[in-house]
């Protein structure tokens, strides 16, 4: 093909493009289909834009739910080490009880003994003097 060829098929081109143009341009059932599909365009970007929000704040409440998970679970953890420590304690009052029970029980047997004594001392006071 040769240059001429070509500028003959640019511009034979061009040409009907123009007139097509025109054609398409007035045609009052097209120009309503095309600003339809602008409205469409623009409400599918605004739904897009939606979606992304939405998305956000997902990924938000996502984020939120695990650290509030996190923080349940940290509660738990203590709460389970509370009720640990308080068996322990329960354990160990339950310990001192019994041993101040039974020191108290040796307390009374002592001083029923020095009781005895005392009154075997006497007894031997009486009997020497």
């Amino acid at each position: 093909m040769d240059m001429i060829e070509i500028l003959g098929a640019l511009v034979v081109g061009g040409v009907t493009g123009a007139i097509a143009k025109d054609k398409l341009i007035g045609n009052p059932q097209l120009q309503a289909k095309i600003r339809e599909l602008e409205g469409i365009y623009k409400e599918n970007n605004n739904l897009r834009e939606d979606k992304k929000k939405l998305s956000r704040q997902v990924e938000d409440l996502l984020s939120e739910l695990k650290k509030i998970h996190q923080a349940s679970q940290d509660n738990e953890d203590d709460k389970d080490d509370m009720e640990d420590d308080l068996m322990k304690a329960r354990m160990e009052l339950k310990k001192l009880k019994r041993e101040n029970e039974e020191l108290s029980r040796s307390l009374k047997e002592h001083k029923q003994a020095c009781d005895s004594y005392e009154i075997e001392i006497k007894n031997l006071k009486e009997k020497l003097g």
